[in-house]
């Protein structure tokens, strides 16, 4: 289990993060470039965090441990995440309700 957090901005990734909530390896997939690797705010080591032939970053995290992949150094990433303004109309689109009827793809929705 983990909790994973992340943040675009004009349309660059800013941070993953992937705190784990059991002691267990996992795998992260990010499109930042030659990433910085942080576990609990210090340089990951190439033993704790190795990148494998699939492009997978493969992470030895203990329970409650947290990596952050950043393009820039961690001192100067704004880890804050923010809620993207948007307008009453386009809110709660997801689940079946009144506004996804008229999406693409809502008959998906329904047991066939």
């Amino acid at each position: 289990a983990f909790l994973v957090s992340a943040k675009r901005e004009s349309g660059v990734t800013q941070f993953v993060t992937v705190k784990s909530l059991a002691n267990a390896p996992c795998l992260v997939q990010t499109d930042i470039p030659s990433p910085k690797i942080y576990i609990d705010r210090k340089l990951a080591t190439p033993e704790q965090v190795r990148k494998n032939d699939a492009g997978f970053y493969e992470a030895q995290l203990s329970e409650g441990q947290t990596v952050v992949f950043t393009p820039i150094e961690l001192k100067d990433t704004k880890l804050q995440i923010e809620p993207i303004p948007v307008n009453e109309s386009n809110r709660n689109q997801f689940g079946l309700n009144k506004k996804t009827e008229r999406l693409p793809g809502h008959k998906y929705y329904y047991k066939q």
